[in-house]
């Protein structure tokens, strides 16, 4: 009998979007608005009536949004040698690894969208969690 071979979740899972509006690890205001701009341009991008967009926007799920404190300015919150804004980039990258992993046990594929580099903190977190299960 033939080994069943796994199902590559890049080209038929689910596509779950978790936006993180993330801009606590950024040198400039404003990237935190790519999370959504990106989402919006991943559905039009998805919209034409073709068979294979539309093949790709019934994968498409709902995003999720993960919800983040904005900047204040003047109140990094640093400690000497640390890392400005650490208690807030780790607790939305630990809201991010959770949703991930979530994401994954639901064989899913989850789309951390950003925001700045700091949720791959979360993103990368997530998946190595879910792979230990």
């Amino acid at each position: 009998m033939a080994a069943r071979q796994p199902v590559n979740r890049l080209i038929a899972a689910p596509v779950q979007p978790i936006q993180v509006p993330l801009n606590l690890g950024a040198a400039r205001a404003g990237v935190e608005q790519g999370a959504a701009a990106l989402d919006t341009a991943l559905r039009q991008r998805w919209a034409d009536d073709d068979a294979r967009s539309q093949a790709l926007r019934a994968r498409l799920r709902p995003s999720e949004v993960i919800p983040v404190a904005p900047l204040v300015p003047g109140a990094p919150g640093s400690q000497p040698g640390g890392a400005l804004y650490q208690a807030a980039i780790a607790e939305a990258a630990g809201r991010l690894a959770e949703r991930v992993q979530a994401a994954i046990a639901r064989s899913e594929l989850p789309l951390a969208l950003g925001g700045d580099h700091a949720l791959s903190l979360g993103s990368i977190a997530g998946a190595a969690r879910a792979a230990q299960r």
